[in-house]
C-alpha cells in the first residue's frame, strides 16, 4: 500500500523531535486541516481587518496515563484589508495541547491551547517589512461528524518590539482525517 504523502511529510517532522520517556507514545496517526475567519483587534490601530487563514496540525505525544495529547500546528493567514501597506501576512509554528476523549465515551468537544511563533510581513507597493510576534490561545472543536468538526477559538498575536497585541476571534471548518 503507497504511503500517504501527508504521513510522509509529518513523519519526517516528528523524526526532528527528540526521543520520547518510556510511558508515552509517539504515534502520528491523524491530522486536522482548518480554514479559518475571524475579528482581529488591535491595541495599537484603529482598523478592525478580518483575518483569514489555513492551519494544519497533527498529535505526536500521548501519555498512556491522560487523555491529553501534544502536538504541533502550523498556519498562515491576511488581515483584509491591510492595517498599512498593501497586504498583511502572516505564519505560525505552535506547539499544541489538544484533550482526547477516553477511548469509548462520545464526548463531542475537544478543547486545546496553542502557544508558539509568528512571523508577521507588511507589503507595499516597493518594500515588504517583517515583525517577529508570540501568539498564544485557547478553543474547542466540537465535532459534527468523524471527518468533519467545527472549531472556535481565541487567539492573541503579540508583537514585542511594537508591544502590540493583536487579539482575534475565529470560526473555522476542520476536516480530520487519518494518516494510517
Amino acid at each position: 500500500m503507497p504511503c500517504h504523502p501527508l504521513r510522509w511529510i509529518l513523519l519526517s517532522l516528528g523524526s526532528l523531535l527528540p526521543a520520547t520517556p518510556s510511558r508515552a507514545q509517539f504515534e502520528l496517526t491523524d491530522y486536522r486541516i482548518a480554514g479559518f475567519v475571524g475579528p482581529a483587534f488591535f491595541t495599537n490601530a484603529s482598523p478592525r481587518p478580518l483575518l483569514l487563514g489555513l492551519s494544519l496540525d497533527a498529535g505526536f505525544f500521548h501519555p498512556k496515563s491522560a487523555n491529553v495529547g501534544v502536538g504541533f500546528l502550523v498556519e498562515g493567514g491576511l488581515f483584509h484589508p491591510a492595517l498599512s501597506g498593501t497586504a498583511n501576512y502572516y505564519f505560525s509554528a505552535d506547539a499544541m495541547l489538544a484533550r482526547d476523549a477516553p477511548e469509548g465515551a462520545d464526548v463531542k468537544l475537544r478543547p486545546f491551547g496553542v502557544a508558539g511563533y509568528s512571523h508577521l510581513f507588511n507589503a507595499t507597493s516597493n518594500s515588504i517589512s517583517t515583525a517577529n510576534a508570540l501568539n498564544f490561545g485557547i478553543g474547542a472543536d466540537r465535532i459534527v461528524r468523524d471527518d468533519l468538526w467545527l472549531r472556535f477559538e481565541v487567539r492573541d498575536l503579540y508583537t514585542p518590539s511594537t508591544d502590540t497585541h493583536a487579539l482575534v476571534l475565529r470560526i473555522g471548518l476542520v476536516g480530520a482525517g487519518s494518516l494510517q
